[in-house]
């Protein structure tokens, strides 16, 4: 950032008011320093937008696992509104001293720019310009603004957050929201100032960045409540536009307010010089009339109209704030008659679907060693609400037929650790993030269940597959793809190829350890994003040259399979490739390594790595001890996973 001292020509700023033969042409000599011009607030406001771009960031890095793959639907959104801030920015730090001198040359120019406006070609900029913070028009621009964001915190209110976060933290959100809305209709109805308006600015942007923030912190971190990607957009993006429109406008404002008042204290000074008074020598600054002009602009009947609005809205919520007060403490009984009800919803939503009268609906339900065979129909049901769904270790083999039709806003969901055979056609109609189904008796998989094109995560370890369908291809945000311990035998083509571009850039880990595997597809090329592959523990005798176009590979497993050699393309994953696992193939004894000095680097890369025996088949030594019970590592021999099974 250029802080250094720049001194400009002086400006002739204004002209004296009198129009006789002594009329004088005074210059005013403004000096353009960053550190009076955009100061310390102005920094204040571009480190907070980059706080907002980065919040941006770390969103994609979320929903790309870890940038891996960016072909999940509407992300892009994410990206373009962190750009947005970010440009906007560079755009500042660029342009400023720009900006000042453009401010400055408006106040000598702006007489005879009103005079000819009307003849300018350019009179869609200067409509454009007139609902600026700066024109005249602004009010208008700002009431819509308000009211647009009222809508959208409705909006949000009846189907985010009172079916994801409890009682205690809506009730204080929707009196929040009521007191935001209050403050709103005093400033509506009241006089325009410049400094009554920029707080204003100031605090919806606040209030914009808090209820952005703070509902996905205590839904992703507080509740362990799934955010869909919708969700995401529903809650960020459309407040983050308007807090880039406003903090655009602070930003300006206050460039153009240091501007002017480094532009009247040198005018002070030069009068001074010449002995005169100020007001004697030059006009008022236009900064500190536009006020007055923007309340003009807008008749007393828009104020009350849309203070009305705002004090509806404001109503509103703290009719919520109150019916949710009211019923923090009520013990539902109803709800309590539910086996495992006290014990498994953790986010209890009573207002979800019907915002003035309580039910038994639940966002997060979790149990843990139940005694269910069959689910429990009419409870559940009743759960319209729910976002993540987890039943482990029990005897639970069947689901009723219509169950992916009872929950749309299910987004994860965990059925780990039962005895299910099948599930039913009707999980094609959910919009699941994640599904978990390791650990039980399936034996196939509906055609339908490929049909979920929201899901980017799932796990169908330890089962009895034996044939994955060519539907595959439908599941078109699958990222994460873990279906180890099968009786998979062939693979289809259809898994490593987009049907529009035959390259499928989605797919980032895939594990298909422990079947009956002869050969790895050479479709597998196309799997451009593949960064993670297990293909340990099955009868693979050679690997396809084709393995040399996955540039992101960062990890190959290919212990207990029957490879000889490896191909020369091998050499082409030199750059990604960081842990190569090869023990228990004759490769490793049969000396081809040692001919191949360039591949035995890759391969011994990675200590422990290679051809060394890990504590399990199923296990990687470098994953025991981090802190997470993984599923492949938790055995006698591997310490139950360092003790983080224990």
């Amino acid at each position: 950032m250029n802080t250094k001292n720049v001194v400009t020509t002086p400006k002739e700023v204004e002209l004296t008011e009198n129009n006789d033969e002594h009329s004088e042409k005074i210059g005013v000599d403004v000096q353009i320093h960053y550190y009076t011009h955009v100061g310390w607030d102005g920094t204040l406001v571009m480190f907070f937008m980059l706080i907002i771009a980065s919040l941006f960031g770390y969103i994609t890095f979320m929903y790309t696992v870890s940038f891996s793959s960016f072909d999940r639907e509407f992300v892009w959104l994410f990206i373009v509104m962190g750009g947005l801030f970010v440009l906007v920015v560079i755009y500042y730090l660029i342009r400023w001293k720009n900006l000042v001198n453009k401010f400055m040359e408006e106040e000598q120019k702006r007489h005879e720019d009103e005079a000819i406006a009307a003849s300018w070609s350019q009179s869609i900029q200067a409509r454009y310009e007139s609902f600026q913070i700066h024109g005249k028009n602004y009010l208008c621009a700002l009431y819509m603004g308000e009211i647009a964001e009222s809508v959208n915190q409705t909006i949000n209110a009846f189907t985010v957050y009172t079916c994801s976060l409890p009682l205690e933290i809506t009730s204080v959100m929707f009196i929040a929201l009521s007191i935001d809305c209050f403050h709103t209709v005093s400033f509506m109805a009241g006089k325009n100032s410049s400094n009554r308006r920029d707080r204003q600015i100031k605090v919806d942007a606040s209030v914009d960045f808090l209820f952005a923030v703070l509902p996905m912190f205590f839904m992703w971190f507080g509740y362990n409540v799934p955010i869909s990607v919708q969700d995401m957009i529903q809650l960020a993006v459309f407040p983050a536009f308007m807090m880039l429109l406003k903090l655009d406008s602070i930003l300006e404002e206050i460039i153009r307010s240091r501007t002017a008042t480094a532009t009247f204290k040198a005018q002070e000074n030069a009068a001074v010089r010449n002995s005169r008074h100020r007001n004697s020598l030059y006009r008022g600054l236009s900064h500190f009339e536009i006020a007055d002009q923007q309340q003009a602009a807008v008749p007393r009947v828009v104020h009350m109209i849309a203070a009305g609005c705002k004090f509806l809205f404001g109503m509103i919520f703290l009719i919520l704030a109150i019916t949710h007060l009211a019923s923090i403490n009520t013990n539902n009984v109803e709800c309590g008659k539910f086996d495992k009800w006290e014990e498994g919803c953790k986010v209890k939503v009573p207002f979800c679907n019907s915002p003035f009268g309580a039910n038994c609906n639940c966002a997060v339900f979790e149990v843990n060693k139940h005694n269910w065979t069959t689910l429990p129909e009419t409870e559940l049901k009743q759960m319209t609400a729910l976002k993540r769904l987890k039943m482990n270790h029990g005897p639970l083999k069947s689901m009723f037929r219509d169950f992916g039709n009872s929950f749309p806003k299910l987004a994860f969901l965990d059925f780990s650790y039962n005895e299910l055979k099948s599930v039913p056609e009707s999980f094609g109609t959910l919009k699941l993030n994640v599904l978990k189904l390791a650990n039980n008796n399936l034996q196939y998989l509906p055609d339908e269940i490929w049909n979920n094109g929201m899901i980017f995560h799932l796990e169908l370890d330890n089962n009895n597959v034996s044939v994955i369908s060519s539907a595959i291809k439908n599941a078109k945000s699958l990222m994460l793809f873990y279906i180890s311990n099968n009786s998979l035998s062939t693979l289809p083509n259809e898994l490593f190829l987009n049907p529009e571009t035959n390259i499928n850039t989605k797919l980032v880990s895939f594990f298909i350890d422990g079947n009956y595997l002869k050969q790895i597809p050479q479709e597998i090329k196309h799997a451009r994003a593949l960064t993670n592959l297990k293909i340990n523990n099955n009868r693979i005798s050679n690997v396809p040259k084709e393995i040399g176009s996955l540039k992101r590979l960062s990890n190959i497993d290919l212990r207990n399979n029957n490879i000889t050699d490896l191909p020369d393309e091998f050499l082409e994953l030199k750059s990604s490739l960081q842990f190569t696992y090869l023990n228990n193939n004759p490769i490793c004894s049969n000396g081809w390594l040692n001919a191949k000095k360039d591949i035995k680097a890759i391969v011994e890369k990675r200590e422990g790595a290679g051809c060394n025996e890990q504590c399990s088949i199923y296990c990687q030594d470098r994953f025991c001890g981090n802190d997470f019970c993984g599923r492949g590592c938790n055995s006698a021999s591997c310490k139950f996973d360092g003790g983080d099974c224990l």
